[in-house]
């Protein structure tokens, strides 16, 4: 079953300085925000503290479900921040390609207008007729 089924499914709500949040909530999250904001980064720091102490070992305690169930958080929250990062590159990958593009077609029209300097003044009352 995938995460986000799970998530969904089981209702998990991820607890931040803001109060509880649900799956959906964290679509709205930036990667990172100022101290004292909430951002995905502290709920991921947040729910992998949990995770670090259910799996500290201990030989009278059994595991829950509630240990497996932080590791699936912790799983949507991973997905939802790879998510984003990828989202992120692509937007500045496409800002960098646009940039490019303009500085080629500005040289571009540059050395067009170079070679129509070339032309004799015949040749451009030509071209201008055929317009």
């Amino acid at each position: 079953m995938s995460v986000f089924k799970t998530a969904t499914r089981k209702k998990f709500r991820y607890e931040s300085t803001k109060g509880s949040l649900s799956t959906e909530d964290l679509w709205d999250l930036p990667l990172i925000a100022p101290e004292g904001e909430v951002s995905l980064d502290v709920v991921a720091k947040t729910i992998n503290k949990s995770v670090q102490m259910s799996e500290e070992e201990s030989f009278v305690e059994v595991k829950t479900e509630t240990d497996n169930t932080f590791k699936v958080m912790l799983d949507v929250v991973k997905e939802v921040i790879a998510h984003k990062i990828d989202m992120a590159e692509r937007a500045k990958k496409t800002v960098e390609t646009k940039a490019k593009k303009q500085k080629l077609l500005g040289i571009l029209e540059t050395k067009e207008d170079e070679e129509l300097k070339e032309y004799s003044s015949e040749e451009i009352r030509k071209m201008i007729e055929e317009l």
